[in-house]
């Protein structure tokens, strides 16, 4: 791993579609998942040591618990799981949501409220929303919809606005949140146009920057607080599908990536695609909060 604009492979996973990469500080490990591989996964750092077990189904993401373990979103139901023993012990499920829809992007927001994105199979229709997770019901409500594809969900450090991505609509949204969980008005933050591929999965950095990753793109882009582009960070693979802070001092940068519909001969140039990345770019980035 070297210095800023030149991420080094610390992991080279050959992940189907690498998702999810949530940084633990009190484990000192990096939690992802692959979603059609249907396995979660444990990185340590900086041994770059490797643990995964096997999933009842499509994990999406995951969020972590106050007991050092995480709550992975699997096809419709949210389970909690155990590394000590394995176990997957399903919390809840989305019974509300249309059928054939599914979990996709997601994470907690500054108070520890669990949001999550669901998606069409088909991908052929808005018909996606964005859920939150009443922890005293254990139950899913549905905040809104109109979505294909839910991903970049991110929060300010103070909690204040909510962003989101629509990866067919290529847009990132802003809204405000309030102390309640409710959010406001959607606001277009930011667009992606051809060659830039689409909007996936997003973090946000100490000093208020939104970094997201440009699926087919080849790149992650870092937006001020504003809305302006700041900065891009090029990858030697072609689809990078989050990314997130940590580390000890929480200055690096772990990015996942894809294999997912890449054919023989791009896979030969891109033989590094599916695996981990980090660099340092410059800001740091929060504690992860975990599940209230």
């Amino acid at each position: 791993m070297s210095a800023f604009g030149e991420p080094a492979c610390v992991f080279a996973a050959g992940a189907i579609c690498g998702e999810s990469p949530v940084w633990d500080a009190e484990a000192c490990v990096l939690w992802w998942v692959d979603i059609h591989a249907q396995q979660v996964h444990r990185l340590s750092w900086p041994e770059a040591r490797d643990e995964a077990w096997p999933a009842p189904g499509r994990p999406s993401c995951l969020v972590l618990t106050p007991g050092g373990g995480v709550v992975v979103a699997v096809e419709r139901g949210l389970f909690t799981f155990d590394p000590r023993d394995g176990r997957f012990t399903l919390l809840a499920s989305c019974d509300e949501e249309p059928p054939a829809h599914r979990f996709n992007d997601g994470r907690c927001d500054r108070q520890g409220r669990f949001w999550i994105g669901t998606l069409p199979e088909a991908l052929d229709a808005p018909s996606g929303g964005m859920l939150r997770y009443e922890a005293g019901s254990r139950r899913l409500h549905r905040v809104f919809g109109g979505l294909i594809v839910p991903n970049g969900l991110a929060f300010s450090p103070d909690g204040a606005t909510m962003y989101h991505a629509d990866s067919r609509a290529r847009t990132v949204w802003r809204r405000p949140l309030d102390s309640a969980g409710i959010p406001g008005p959607a606001r277009v933050f930011a667009t992606f146009g051809d060659g830039q591929g689409r909007p996936d999965g997003a973090a946000v950095d100490a000093e208020g920057g939104y970094w997201i990753a440009h699926v087919t793109g080849g790149r992650v882009s870092r937006f001020a607080p504003d809305g302006r582009l700041d900065l891009t960070i090029a990858l030697p693979v072609s689809r990078p599908t989050m990314c997130a802070f940590g580390g000890p001092d929480l200055d690096v940068l772990f990015i996942t990536s894809g294999t997912e519909h890449l054919d023989a001969t791009q896979r030969a140039a891109e033989p590094l695609a599916g695996g981990i990345f980090a660099c340092r770019p410059g800001p740091r980035g929060l504690l992860e909060p975990r599940l209230a």
